[in-house]
């Protein structure tokens, strides 16, 4: 994926493999590394808010703020859970299956995911 450059710093996945793929932060004028979170697989990123979308090969989804000083994971779902396929399809299945390699898309308050064979939507804005 892309890397996202906010405030001088690039956020993204590094990593050819599934195994050796970190999500990093560097320093966009001198290249340092300034953290890396190993064992999230390959990632891609969407700025919101914010935050950051942050969705795993896997099916996996984070809610994340990064910053040049570390990482905070908010929040995350694990979308290749048949028990979170159980209550959302109705079925103990994965709503998300490998290769989850397209990055999340925000619009007009909805959140698009996709992975093998499917797209699912989400919708972030509650209703009053």
């Amino acid at each position: 994926m892309t890397p996202i450059c906010q405030d001088g710093y690039l956020y993204g996945c590094s990593g050819r493999h599934t195994e050796n793929a970190t999500l990093r932060c560097i320093e966009w004028k001198t290249g340092k590394v300034m953290w890396e979170v190993p064992g999230m697989s390959r990632t891609s990123l969407l700025a919101i808010d914010g935050h950051f979308l942050c969705l795993g090969e896997f099916g996996q989804l984070w809610l994340l703020k990064l910053t040049p000083e570390k990482p905070e994971q908010i929040a995350a779902i694990d979308y290749a859970d048949p028990a979170i396929g159980q209550k959302l399809l109705g079925k103990a299945a994965p709503v998300l299956e490998y290769p989850c390699w397209a990055a999340p898309i925000v619009s007009h308050g909805l959140l698009y995911l996709r992975g093998k064979d499917r797209l699912i939507c989400l919708e972030l804005i509650p209703q009053p």
